[in-house]
């Protein structure tokens, strides 16, 4: 208090109020001191503001991505303990084949650098290989034979159409389960670094005058129009943002439908081991006529049964000591790695009488921890609602940056209620303020004409990341392959460093207690509010398509799809003499230059 000065000053010259004929109650170090207050209280207001926004999306990615990392490895679980029952010793002797596909999928999902073509390639070529080895275990086969073998498989098709169908839904679902959740989480992040822009001397100047009414010891608050305007021009970096978030909404939203629909990839992973099993039976079921077709193209290998590797350090999945050796005290005839159990099913919830797997989402869901959603899971899936409540909080999000201005003058240590226009403070006196608010800030009359010298860096930074954001979720839509930059694991927004935190229990699907429509004053219209533009043309694109088309009905769903009757289908036993008959269906290798072994 020792600093206002006992009497007004007449002839004192202020840096940003004018001084009144009656003179003034502020000092040039009081002056500077509410230019401090009123910056700080502006800084402070548009970061409660934009860091309730980057909490919501860093909250919404954490929750999508642990959701996700949760079903890899429950599938996972299953797939090993289906595979173990139906298959015994032959699985857990070959499961790192199995294991490794899974490690690929996780690592694509962690870090987007895995080709998920080149990966399930790999995997039904190595699958061919020890199939083919052991249905023919009478002979014995080098690397340079099997690699004959692999040369043919696209031609002879051991698995069926198994391959191609499930290598279009993995890739083409795990394209955008990655790019949906990369996309949130840069958004998060893009939205954090917003509120790194700081506020220039212009817009201090112009704050400052906001607060000159108590230099004349008045105590009315600004316009609820002048500070719009004063807040257009100090966020003009920010309400540049607005047109590509709104792409980037309408790219979210639009991607929400596929994984919700075609792209869904709960309908891919969790039963990835019937579609496996498939595979396998449609090799056993014409096991003769391919490898006679393979012996006539690559030559009949020499007689003599391998020695099995039963080395354990290649399993990914431990046994105990105690089961590996009750295995191999077992009588040989019942290790006959050359046969393989029918596949048979529990009478369980996972299964129904004919084979066909049900829904495990009800079960699955129950023991997931820590979603807040009720108890009626066989309703609607975890992910279908996870899916949904992200959309609608992106969805509300739509025309932030530009309702920002509003959104702070709508704070009544801010600024006078819109109704109080005739007594209010309108940089000069109290009185009503005159301009309307503006639409282009080259207009502010309450900021000079020029434009800033110089581009915001971190704008442009965000802008570049919103944009590529878009390229990607535009590409997933489309079933095509994304491009990442170098990305570690764990890279999921780094929350909104405001300390507000997502109330994830309150109802309604917006943000919270705000409604940015609800908030606009009366006397503005939506026209100042530039609109979201769709995904109207989307452009030419030369990224390899995942295959498929995007309108095809989800795949893999268990419930709806055939799935083989395993009760009345018997896997081949193989004896000694293989898969040597003619008279078989598949296709011949062209011809070639026998194998000599």
């Amino acid at each position: 208090m020792s600093a206002v000065p006992q009497d007004e000053i007449l002839d004192l010259p202020l840096k940003y109020c004018s001084v009144p004929a009656a003179g003034t109650c502020c000092s040039y170090n009081m002056e500077m001191r509410l230019a401090d207050i009123s910056r700080v209280h502006m800084e402070r207001q548009t970061k409660d503001l934009i860091g309730k926004l980057a909490s919501v999306l860093h909250n919404r990615a954490q929750k999508f991505n642990d959701y996700f990392k949760d079903l890899l490895s429950e599938s996972k679980k299953e797939f090993h303990a289906m595979f173990k029952r139906t298959y015994g010793a032959i699985y857990e002797q070959n499961s790192y084949v199995f294991s490794d596909l899974f490690t690929e999928l996780e690592g694509y999902y962690a870090r987007g650098k895995v080709d998920l073509s080149e990966a399930m390639d790999s995997f039904f070529n190595t699958l061919y290989q020890k199939m083919f080895t052991v249905l023919n275990s009478q002979f014995t086969f080098d690397d340079k034979y099997l690699g004959c073998v692999s040369e043919h498989m696209k031609q002879l098709k051991p698995f069926g159409d198994v391959p191609d169908k499930l290598s279009v839904q993995i890739k083409r679902s795990f394209v955008a389960t990655r790019t949906y959740a990369q996309s949130l989480a840069a958004a998060a992040d893009i939205v954090k670094n917003m509120m790194n822009i700081k506020p220039n001397l212009e817009c201090v100047v112009a704050l400052t005058k906001m607060q000159c009414n108590v230099c004349s010891g008045q105590t009315a608050k600004p316009c609820a129009n002048y500070c719009v305007n004063v807040m257009k021009g100090c966020l003009q970096y920010h309400t540049e943002m607005d047109h590509e978030w709104d792409n980037f909404l309408t790219s979210m939203e639009k991607l929400s439908d596929r994984l919700l629909g075609p792209f869904n990839v709960v309908m891919v992973v969790e039963p990835i081991n019937i579609k496996i099993s498939e595979a396998i039976m449609n090799f056993q079921e014409t096991n003769k006529d391919i490898s006679n077709q393979v012996f006539q193209g690559c030559g009949r290998p020499m007689l003599g049964r391998r020695r099995r590797d039963a080395d354990p350090e290649g399993f990914t999945f431990d046994d105990d000591e105690t089961t590996r050796q009750s295995r191999s005290a077992e009588p040989a005839g019942s290790q006959e790695l050359g046969k393989f159990e029918p596949l048979r099913f529990s009478n369980g919830d996972n299964y129904s009488e004919n084979g066909r797997r049900k829904n495990k989402n009800k079960n699955r869901n129950k023991a997931r921890k820590g979603d807040n959603y009720d108890d009626d899971y066989s309703k609607e899936p975890v992910l279908d609602k996870l899916i949904k409540d992200i959309k609608q909080k992106v969805k509300d999000t739509k025309n932030f940056w530009s309702n920002l201005p509003y959104q702070i003058c709508n704070n009544e240590d801010m600024a006078a209620a819109p109704s109080i226009e005739d007594y209010c403070w309108n940089g000069h006196a109290v009185d009503r303020y005159v301009h309307p608010v503006i639409t282009d800030n080259k207009l502010n009359p309450e900021f000079s004409s020029s434009a800033p010298a110089k581009r915001s860096t971190i704008l442009d930074a965000q802008l570049y990341s919103l944009r590529t954001s878009i390229s990607q979720l535009k590409n997933a839509y489309n079933g095509l392959d994304v491009e990442w930059s170098d990305q570690e694991e764990g890279e999921y927004g780094s929350g909104s460093g405001s300390g507000v935190d997502d109330d994830e229990d309150t109802g309604g699907s917006g943000m919270g207690g705000y409604d940015f429509e609800a908030h606009i004053p009366p006397h503005i219209t939506h026209n100042e509010i530039s609109p979201g533009r769709g995904l109207d043309t989307l452009p030419a694109n030369t990224s390899h398509p995942t295959g498929g088309h995007v309108d095809e009905p989800p795949p893999g769903r268990v419930d709806e799809d055939v799935v083989r009757e395993h009760e009345n289908t018997h896997l081949n036993e193989v004896g000694p003499k293989g898969g040597t008959e003619s008279g078989g269906t598949a296709t011949r290798i062209p011809e070639m230059a026998h194998y000599k072994s």
